[in-house]
């Protein structure tokens, strides 16, 4: 409703609480930013977990003239990083990726059947597809 202010100009009648147009069209940019903010990915360290797995196996596999005790702090780290990929659920699709192809790359000789393999094979490339 309008209200006559005087003869020449019409000002909107603002009720007692109501936000300001101009305060209104500010806040719908970070109305509309609220939403992709609360929905924003997690953080999965299985990412982290498994990259630092495949740099540990490499420098423990290409190592020379290193006796077992030097390697010792990285066995233990790798020993540490297969509990924590193991045992952490993942949050992420590429966090369960992660899972998979640690499970298929430290599992590699020692599957029960090699359908097992391939089951695992399976699902990773499933996972891979999927996005």
């Amino acid at each position: 409703m309008n209200v006559l202010k005087n003869a020449f100009e019409i000002q909107p009648k603002v009720s007692r609480g109501a936000m300001p147009r101009r305060s209104f069209l500010a806040a719908i940019p970070a109305a509309a930013v609220a939403p992709a903010v609360a929905h924003a990915a997690p953080r999965d360290p299985h990412l982290e977990w498994w990259a630092e797995w495949q740099r540990l196996t490499k420098h423990i596999n290409t190592a020379t003239y290193i006796t077992d005790k030097a390697m010792e702090p990285c066995f233990e780290r790798q020993r540490e990083i297969d509990r924590l990929i193991a045992s952490t659920p993942a949050r992420t699709r590429e966090g369960v990726i992660a899972q998979v192809e640690w499970l298929i790359e430290d599992g590699r000789d020692y599957w029960g059947c090699d359908w097992h393999r391939q089951i695992a094979e399976n699902v990773l490339g499933a996972l891979r597809r999927l996005a």
